[in-house]
């Protein structure tokens, strides 16, 4: 049996770009979620595997010259025991310039089938020709990613890999000259407060040539409505999450929902009544700029502890779709991000206190690793006995660290946040308000820079009974001074928790240096598509600056 298959894609990728990729199949298809994973054994020669499916892979020509290209591959699969039948396929691809932004390209395939491979073809043809109208879309992301020096590049592609990249991009520029001149970053913040059942919001953004543009908007927003949103937002922290079970809470018990949907569909109506009406025109200009803007997010009374970070324009959530942060001061912006952990020492505490957290020693562990690799000049790593309240307090004390990490058990108090607490060694206890003075910038010491409570509920709001004030671990230590504060909304499983840590400290301090704020969108994204977006392990960091 032999089947032929033409495809035709205009790619909004330059040329040069595409014409890497397609003679480098392992690195673009390592930038994707093809079933489809190459290794390449030595130039213009591959071993695969796409479902059970094993191949060989070799480019038989390659000429490229004038904005034009054209590249012939043979590939030759077999089902598993040989005798179940095999391919041989030719594949070409010719591809042109159109513009400097885009590449026409054209595929075609000649595959010739024996056995039941022919029949498996024949069956899964509508299959067949879905994945391939998908590898054309993969190419132009990953040509993309390649062009733009995406930070996640440094996540997806092996060593080897980068090595290539890198010796592309020298070939393409041989004589770079100056730096170019870094774009400028379009900074905006939204305070949202309550009084009276009223909802007030105010937008600013503050454009690069500093020119500042304001709109505000009032609308009802009575107890029920609140409450209505906290009950959502309950149910979403519980989808497909299993720390809610294990650390006494209860299993969402809905409809048959997938997790992404079921935020989408809360976080586009958070969006819709709240930043819509008159904020119309300073909120999608922010958002239009994506990475390339910030946003900061006030908000106070008993709104705080709703998930904004789910919320979604239609197109993207906004913390993945911009640097996205809370923060505690009015609604003006500051400008530059002060550099974190790159200097000073990093302090790792990974505390199993009661046995049941097997994840949070390999999570500290691999940090350090990474931070150890990065050049840090001190990172210490605390874990079993040695994470006690005594050594904790000690090295706090110390002021020789700018970082400190926490993997553990912490408690929240809703009514008496203050008494909330880190589990440590020996069933010991931090508690917060002990925190709040063991933070705070020290004369003869560095200052806290970052503080990362990778732990369930750190990130959680409840109102004092004492004061009446909205507070949570997060809040009050950056109350206290430390620069930027990463807590957990709700309870987020063990590997999950360690896939967050890691990430997030892989791009902060690995590859082209990111800041928190865009290290976290990273982080976010990273997780979100590693876990096929199943659960809200993505979503529960909440980061305050």
């Amino acid at each position: 049996m032999k089947m032929v298959i033409q495809r035709g894609k205009h790619v909004n990728a330059s040329f040069t770009w595409v014409d890497f990729l397609l003679t480098n199949e392992d690195i673009w298809l390592s930038l994707c979620s093809s079933p489809l994973r190459l290794t390449r054994t030595s130039p213009g020669n591959y071993t695969g595997q796409i479902f059970s499916v094993k191949l060989q892979i070799r480019q038989v020509s390659h000429e490229s010259a004038g904005g034009r290209g054209h590249l012939e591959i043979l590939a030759d699969a077999r089902m598993p025991w040989g005798f179940l039948g095999k391919t041989y396929t030719v594949a070409t691809h010719t591809y042109c310039a159109i513009d400097k932004q885009r590449t026409s390209l054209d595929l075609n395939l000649m595959v010739e089938l024996t056995g039941v491979m022919a029949l498996y073809v024949w069956f899964k043809r509508n299959r067949v020709d879905d994945f391939l109208n998908q590898l054309c879309d993969y190419i132009q992301k990953a040509a993309t990613m390649l062009e733009s020096r995406d930070p996640l590049l440094a996540t997806q592609l092996g060593a080897d890999q980068l090595k290539r990249v890198e010796d592309w991009r020298e070939a393409l520029l041989p004589d770079p000259g100056p730096e170019p001149r870094r774009e400028e970053l379009l900074e905006g913040a939204v305070r949202i407060s309550l009084a009276q059942n009223i909802m007030m919001i105010k937008a600013e953004a503050l454009m690069p040539d500093k020119h500042l543009i304001t709109a505000q908007r009032q609308l009802p927003f009575g107890d029920d409505h609140c409450a209505d949103l906290r009950a959502q937002a309950r149910e979403l922290a519980q989808i497909n999450n299993p720390a809610m079970v294990t650390r006494g809470g209860r299993s969402f018990t809905g409809r048959n929902v997938e997790f992404r949907q079921v935020a989408f569909e809360f976080g586009h109506k958070l969006y819709r009544d709240c930043l819509g009406g008159e904020l119309a025109s300073v909120i999608p200009l922010l958002l239009h700029h994506r990475h390339q803007a910030m946003m900061r997010l006030e908000v106070n009374a008993a709104v705080e502890e709703l998930p904004w970070e789910a919320m979604h324009d239609g197109e993207d959530f906004l913390a993945l779709k911009v640097q996205f942060s809370r923060t505690l001061g009015g609604v003006g912006v500051t400008s530059g991000i002060e550099e974190c952990g790159r200097s000073g020492g990093i302090l790792l505490v990974g505390a199993d206190a009661r046995g049941d957290l097997p994840g949070v020693e390999t999570e500290v562990q691999s940090v350090g690793s990474i931070l150890s690799s990065a050049g840090v000049p001190r990172v210490e790593v605390l874990t079993r006995a040695q994470a006690s309240r005594q050594r904790v307090i000690e090295l706090l004390n110390s002021g020789d660290f700018h970082v400190f990490h926490y993997s553990g058990h912490s408690v929240f108090d809703a009514a008496y946040p203050y008494q909330s607490y880190l589990e440590l060694a020996q069933g010991t206890r931090l508690f917060l308000h002990e925190l709040t003075y063991l933070t705070r910038p020290q004369p003869d010491g560095c200052a806290l820079k970052l503080v990362f409570l990778n732990s369930c509920e750190s990130g959680r709001v409840g109102q004092d009974e004492t004061t009446g004030r909205n507070l949570s671990l997060c809040r009050v230590l950056r109350e206290a001074g430390v620069g930027y504060v990463i807590g957990m909304a709700w309870n987020v499983a063990d590997d999950a928790a360690t896939q967050v840590g890691s990430v997030f400290y892989r791009l902060l301090m690995t590859g082209p240096r990111l800041n928190p704020i865009a290290a976290m969108r990273e982080t976010r994204r990273k997780v979100a598509i590693d876990r096929s977006w199943a659960d809200g392990s993505w979503l529960a960091p909440v980061l305050y600056t």
